[in-house]
């Protein structure tokens, strides 16, 4: 059976040709019919990777990008972690941050499984620049200062 109908009008004109009997009909109509069902909540539920790649950058070690993007355990270990740092010689800081600027790169959707929304150009120019800022700062940045 053929499956692969763009839209309703084009089965209905099957069915009038006869290439589809009834029930064949009702099966391929309810296909479609989950089909834009599942595309418009997918657009409904869909966040933005701009403010997902801006809130990985600047409040990524709290974990706000990813409750932003429903990955609420992700987000609340990065945030207690960030909260206890002092503690620890601030090495859980380091690595929520290195966690954090990982992500940047590799997360491309939501936790429900819907990709981000957003321009892939700017979304892939904004992590570009974040390496180059990332460089930058390295560079520029006096770890060690002597007396």
């Amino acid at each position: 059976m053929m499956t692969n109908f763009n839209n309703l009008d084009e089965l209905k004109t099957l069915k009038a040709r006869g290439v589809v009997n009834d029930m064949q009909y009702e099966q391929l109509k309810s296909q479609i019919a989950k089909r834009i069902i599942r595309g418009r909540r997918e657009e409904a539920y869909a966040k933005s990777g701009i403010i997902y790649i801006l809130l990985a950058f600047f409040l990524g070690t709290i974990g706000v990008h990813n409750l932003y993007a429903g990955y609420a355990k992700r987000g609340w270990t990065q945030a207690i972690l960030t909260i206890v740092s002092p503690l620890f010689a601030f090495l859980p800081l380091l690595l929520t941050a290195t966690w954090a600027w990982g992500e940047l790169f590799v997360v491309n959707k939501r936790a429900n499984g819907v990709f981000f929304k957003g321009s892939k150009i700017v979304i892939w120019s904004l992590r570009i620049l974040s390496i180059i800022v990332f460089v930058w700062v390295w560079q520029n940045a006096d770890l060690v200062t002597e007396s």
